[in-house]
């Protein structure tokens, strides 16, 4: 039980020594006080166990020892009790000798203990430092964030507005192009149906000018059958009756023969022509059919390229709306990358430069403020005791003048004439009516 009490004791010395070193005189004395109460209490008990007349004695002894010393050699290990305290001199000789070692190993404790709250103190103003740090990083986010936010919508805005007007531009472009093309249908279809209508009206009029032709070409004919005619019966009038009928009948045989010929030739002629007008006819509408087909197809393939090439036009343009957006968010976050450090280095700079103004201005403002303080303060002193002299000089002239004045009034024997209806009431209007009184 002693070995437990004094392992005990070691275990408070070891922890209780660097507050020994650094505490007070009380508090020395109450850990001296502790110690021995512990020490009585190890004496009662071995007190207790043993009855020998050598251990009785202990109490004193163990309040004698020093406190940062175990007992000495004569303690035999982990027994219960003291064996060779009958071969003790003196009580130098139950302490035992202290271990460099010992010394060592406590002030490395006390070190350790020390550099344990240094580290603890470090780490509590690093910790403060990082959540302080942590919390400005954060409020700094937030704002980058917000910031970055709006200029996003505000990108996304005008990146819809831009698309708007793009498909806005393109479907007035598309709306422009059927125009056209709607517009050069009609011109096309108008240019066609005058053109059909002139070749009509060309047709009517040599169709006309044939039959009119053919009509005074026979009528012509007839005028000269009918001259001819009757030049033969002037002629055969006089001959012979017999003669002339036969002569007459072949002859109108021949002219029935031959109107009948001219007849069949004429409405040959006609047949031909109508052939060849309806041929031609047949021929000009299919050669307009044709065309409108050809004209149809190329305005329908222009159709397609046109539209493949605004189709091909707007992806170009979406893809290049695109990558400029894309470069322009980049170049967006790289400049307000660059702004931020640029604004904190100059809010840095600012401040420090303002703080070192201000103080700057502060002392000199003290400076100048206790400059102008002690010349007002002079200056308020000098103007008092000027003040203070010129009265007293006035007042004192005054007193003299006065009294030189009425000295003067007392010593005079004659009368002075006045001006009538202008008796002197007062000093000042004697020397107002006498000037060279005195």
């Amino acid at each position: 039980m002693v070995d437990h009490y004094d392992e005990e004791l070691d275990k408070m010395e070891s922890f209780l020594n660097p507050e020994i070193k650094n505490g007070t005189m009380d508090e020395k004395f109450q850990f001296q006080d502790s110690v021995s109460s512990s020490s009585s209490e190890s004496d009662s008990f071995e007190e207790v166990n043993s009855s020998s007349d050598p251990l009785q004695d202990m109490s004193c002894l163990l309040q004698q020892l020093p406190i940062k010393r175990g007992l000495s050699e004569h303690y035999n290990g982990k027994s219960q009790s003291f064996t060779c305290l009958s071969n003790v001199k003196c009580l130098e000789e139950l302490a035992k000798p202290e271990i460099p070692c010992n010394k060592k190993l406590k002030s490395c404790k006390t070190s350790r203990k020390r550099l344990s709250h240094r580290d603890s103190a470090l780490t509590k103003g690093l910790f403060h430092r990082a959540s302080a740090h942590t919390k400005r990083l954060s409020h700094r986010d937030s704002a980058l964030t917000n910031c970055l936010s709006h200029r996003d919508s505000a990108l996304t805005k005008r990146l819809s507005h831009r698309a708007s007007a793009h498909t806005k531009r393109l479907s007035h472009r598309d709306s422009a192009l059927t125009n056209c093309l709607s517009h050069r249908d009609s011109a096309l279809t108008k240019r066609l149906s005058h053109r059909a209508s002139a070749l009509t009206k060309r047709l009517s009029h040599r169709d006309s000018a044939l039959t009119n032709y053919l009509s005074h070409r026979d009528s012509a004919l007839n005028k000269r059958l009918s001259h001819r005619d009757s030049a033969l019966t002037n002629c055969l009038s006089h001959r012979d009756p017999k003669r002339l009928s036969h002569r007459d009948s072949a002859l109108t045989k021949g002219l029935s023969h031959r109107a009948s010929a001219h007849t069949k030739s004429l409405s040959h002629r006609n047949s031909a022509l109508t052939k060849r007008l309806s041929h031609r006819d047949s021929a000009l509408t299919n050669c307009l059919s044709h065309r409108d087909s050809a004209l149809n197809k190329r305005l329908s393939h222009r159709d397609s390229a046109l539209t493949n090439c605004l189709s091909h036009r707007d992806s170009a343009l979406t893809k290049r709306l695109s990558h400029r957006a894309s470069a322009h968010t980049k170049r967006l976050s790289h400049r307000d990358s660059a702004l931020t450090n640029c604004l904190s280095h100059r809010d840095s700079a600012l401040n420090k430069r303002l703080s070192h103004r201000d103080s700057a201005l502060t002392n000199c403002l003290s400076h100048r403020d206790s400059a102008l303080t002690k010349r007002l303060s002079h200056r308020d002193s000098a103007l008092t005791k000027r003040l203070s002299h010129r009265d007293s000089a006035l007042t004192n002239c005054l007193s003299h003048r006065d009294s030189a004045l009425t000295k003067f009034i007392k010593s005079t024997t004659y009368k002075v004439r006045l001006p009538h209806k202008c008796p002197p009431r007062t000093l000042w209007d004697l020397f107002y009516h006498f000037p060279n009184f005195l």
